[in-house]
């Protein structure tokens, strides 16, 4: 089983769904890395070639943001979008069917105990097997590893911003054979209800970035002119796309 990618500025994007994105990560041989990507890591990677570098290493790399789904509708690839947020939890109720170990990394000492609270009421046989949050040093990270490999999880999500959380695992893939690994940004907020999703009609129309400007007005600086600049580099800037291969 594999599933398709296009190319935007010479990184991958996986063409697929969620339901499609999921079966083959739990089927597929492992360690697996995902990165749910939008234009801002896109914008960054292109001006960094460490960036650039750890996306192109991924296993999977699946279109977060609405901007990408747009963009590669404007090289004439229609695909869906795959919120990081629905793929981790879609993964985490198979890991309650399979009895899959998880292991959640990121955040703050109460929003990782409060999600840890809030996914057990919705998935009371969920396996948590391991719990960090996310202010560590590069010598207590080398322990943390250390930990996670014994430990051997199934799934890994780590929620500590791009690119160190994409950084951590792909630190963390070296040592293990096992485990599906994504970086879920700000997911355990949503998941410990400190943070509210936007509501479904947001979420369908793919207008839920414009949801969280409207509840987080400190977002326009950094979206502006940045998304709409991103958009016209994919007109601009053909030769570096590419459709399905």
């Amino acid at each position: 089983m594999s599933i398709k990618k296009a190319c935007l500025f010479g990184l991958p994007v996986n063409i697929t769904t969620l339901d499609e994105a999921k079966d083959y990560l739990l089927n597929a041989a492992k360690p697996m890395q995902v990165i749910t990507i939008n234009p801002e890591m896109i914008t960054k990677a292109y001006k960094n070639d460490v960036l650039s570098t750890l996306i192109k290493n991924a296993d999977v790399v699946v279109p977060d943001g609405a901007g990408v789904v747009i963009a590669l509708r404007m090289i004439g690839i229609k695909t869906s979008r795959i919120p990081g947020i629905e793929l981790a939890y879609s993964l985490l109720q198979e890991a309650e069917k399979r009895n899959l170990k998880v292991a959640l990394i990121g955040a703050d000492e109460d929003t990782i105990q409060k999600a840890k609270k809030e996914l057990l009421k919705d998935l009371p046989n969920l396996n948590l097997i391991y719990l960090r949050n996310g202010y560590f040093n590069k010598d207590e990270e080398n322990v943390i590893i250390q930990e996670l490999a014994e430990s051997r999880p199934d799934l890994l999500f780590a929620g500590l911003g791009f690119p160190k959380q994409e950084k951590f695992l792909e630190d963390f893939k070296k040592y293990s054979k096992n485990t599906i690994m994504i970086g879920v940004g700000g997911s355990f907020d949503v998941w410990a209800k400190k943070l509210k999703r936007a509501p479904k009609i947001f979420q369908k129309l793919n207008f839920e970035w414009f949801y969280r400007l409207l509840c987080q007005p400190s977002r326009f600086r950094r979206m502006f002119p940045s998304i709409p600049l991103f958009l016209l580099k994919v007109i601009l800037e053909r030769n570096l796309h590419r459709k399905e291969y």
